[in-house]
């Protein structure tokens, strides 16, 4: 059940510029799959769902990727340089800025999914 009645149109423009940026992610040099495994983890995190992503399979520029979204999520106060390290060992600097543009992105739609009970 949602907390909003039918599918209002909440703040058209506002949602079309959030919508604009985020759809930029997907083009703004990190790899998409990092993305991908990146939006499915933080929402199962916020959601408190179990992870649909096996570790086991994932390389090791996935699990820095992933390390990063989920501290980020969890506390982001708790990111630590050993964390930013691992990113540089596996990324650009473009594409350490795209990954964190894009967790914060990630983890503001699933919060506000996450309240609002809509997807």
């Amino acid at each position: 059940m949602s907390w909003l009645p039918g599918t209002p149109e909440l703040a058209p423009a506002a949602y079309e510029r959030f919508r604009a940026l985020y759809d930029g992610l997907w083009r703004g040099g990190m790899d998409a799959g990092v993305l991908e495994l990146c939006r499915a983890r933080i929402g199962a995190l916020v959601r408190a769902e179990r992870s649909p992503i096996d570790w086991s399979e994932l390389d090791d520029a996935q699990r820095a990727a992933l390390a990063f979204a989920e501290q980020y999520v969890l506390d982001p106060h708790g990111l630590r340089d050993s964390d930013f390290a691992a990113l540089h060992a596996h990324f650009e600097p473009p594409e350490i800025a795209t990954l964190v543009l894009a967790v914060a992105m990630f983890d503001a739609r699933s919060r506000f999914e996450c309240a609002l009970e809509v997807s």
